[in-house]
């Protein structure tokens, strides 16, 4: 991906800091000198829907008429107003639904927050908070291309043969309950061993144990027994309606508005790729690739 020239310099920078050094660029200077001069804000590169769902909540005004330091392509402010009528946290007027307000209170994406708020109709919510959480940090499941095939092998046991959403789920009673029986220093050894970064572990433990709180304030219903994959999956359909896909050939499918994408190699489900699956996000290189994805009906 070619960057801004601005970014180059500040990786030019990383060399020469302790002693000279040499940054070894790998394009040429005319093609140096084509490049912008800096990276787009953030705001111009994102979907904008939970910054114009906060906005709602907010009450700060029109969001054409918001003065943005770097106002964002009226095309995404539309794009994000479209998420949101899909995800029934507008309505027809562009004002906050009672779904809406609730997903704003929430610190998460809006796709995720809708799947939170679904999940105590369908009987999931416990479920869903430990999958949304999992879901906004780096995976903390490491896989450094030197030992890539040792930790797929270790990762093996928290694996689950339908769906990477319930492998977040094994992923974490695992280790809740080695947690519980292992001292501090034990459970670093531990997730060392299995190729698990302890700093991101804690951060999804933190904000799993926030989005709890933020749903009991919310008074949604928390459910006794443990739920099935259906429930789980429909709450986990209504944040990502626009990235179901049906197999079309070997490893190929095709979703809405006729895109075609492929499961990431790294997901059990390339091994038996299913009729219909459903998935969280979408990493676009040299193939649009389908990442935590799940087997549906």
């Amino acid at each position: 991906e070619a960057i801004s020239q601005a970014s180059a310099d500040q990786r030019a920078g990383r060399a020469g800091r302790e002693r000279p050094g040499i940054c070894y660029r790998l394009f040429t200077e005319r093609d140096f000198e084509c490049r912008r001069k800096f990276n787009d804000p953030e705001i111009r590169r994102t979907n904008l829907a939970t910054v114009i769902m906060r906005m709602l909540d907010l009450g700060v005004g029109e969001i054409n008429r918001f003065p943005f330091i770097d106002p964002p392509d009226k095309k995404m402010i539309n794009d994000g107003f479209r998420l949101l009528k899909e995800l029934e946290a507008i309505d027809s007027s562009g004002a906050l639904t009672k779904t809406g307000k609730a997903m704003a209170t929430l610190p998460l994406d809006a796709r995720l927050g809708k799947m939170l708020v679904e999940s105590a109709k369908t009987g999931a919510i416990n479920e869903l908070t430990i999958i949304t959480s999992g879901l906004s940090i780096q995976d903390p499941r490491l896989r450094l291309s030197e030992n890539q095939k040792l930790a797929d092998k270790r990762h093996e046991k928290w694996t689950h043969k339908d769906s990477d959403f319930i492998s977040w789920l094994k992923l974490w009673n695992d280790l809740e309950y080695t947690r519980a029986s292992l001292s501090k220093r034990e459970f670093s050894d531990y997730c060392k061993n299995n190729f698990l970064s302890e700093n991101r572990l804690r951060e999804w433990r933190s904000l799993c144990f926030q989005l709890r709180r933020s749903c009991r304030r919310l008074k949604l219903p928390f459910q006794v027994k443990r739920s099935n994959y259906k429930s789980i999956h429909m709450a986990i359909l209504s944040g990502l309606l626009d990235q179901a896909a049906v197999l079309k050939e070997n490893v190929e499918y095709l979703g809405t508005r006729n895109r075609t994408f492929f499961i990431f190699p790294s997901s059990i489900l390339i091994k038996k790729p299913p009729k219909w699956i459903v998935a969280a996000s979408l990493m676009d290189t040299k193939k649009p690739y389908l990442l935590n994805v799940a087997k549906i009906n």
